[in-house]
């Protein structure tokens, strides 16, 4: 559209530094390392995944297990995506076990998505976990587990009206029994 500036991933990565730089407040330097995580994922797996352990150490220094469960999955998605498959398992098994314990994951609970609310956030990063372990599965050729993780995420997705994370489950179950 005419008028509209577009902002650059450097000029993105410049705003979330300066948040870093000038925010004394764990929840807000969770949000912003998180979002640096996502920003370098497909442009530098390093640094991506040091984003992803500075989040990480942020949500275990406040026992945020939200934030935690949100992190393992990133991280996990970042081995799955450098061929570490026992790391990612490791992460994801553990961001499972971690949003399995509802009566603590609550408490002081950073909000980890506005639109959500605490319970909609944990079975959104629910939702999200099933399906890097459905990639997951299928980087092991493991297509069984693959849609049955799918149908999960889709079954929680649909728990919280997420359009977009049941057709990007469908999407990529298409794709899986294409191949079968």
């Amino acid at each position: 559209e005419e008028g509209q500036k577009t902002i650059s991933v450097t000029e993105i990565a410049q705003s979330l530094h300066t948040i870093i730089n000038n925010s004394n407040q764990d929840s807000i330097l969770f949000k912003a390392y998180n979002n640096l995580n996502y920003l370098y994922e497909e442009l530098n797996i390093d640094s991506a995944f040091f984003y992803a352990e500075k989040s990480l150490e942020i949500t275990r220094r406040n026992n945020q297990l939200l934030a935690l469960a949100q992190g393992l999955y990133n991280r996990g998605l970042l081995y799955r995506q450098t061929g570490q498959y026992g790391a990612s398992l490791q992460d994801l098994l553990d961001a499972f076990r971690t949003l399995d314990n509802k009566e603590s994951i609550y408490q002081r609970a950073w909000i980890v998505d506005d639109a959500y609310s605490r319970e909609e956030s944990r079975i959104l990063i629910l939702s999200i976990t099933h399906h890097i372990y459905a990639l997951l599965m299928e980087s092991v050729g493991n297509r069984n587990e693959e849609i049955r993780h799918y149908r999960k995420e889709i079954a929680l997705a649909r728990k919280i009206n997420n359009e977009f994370r049941i057709q990007l489950a469908y999407m990529n179950m298409t794709d899986t029994y294409r191949e079968l």
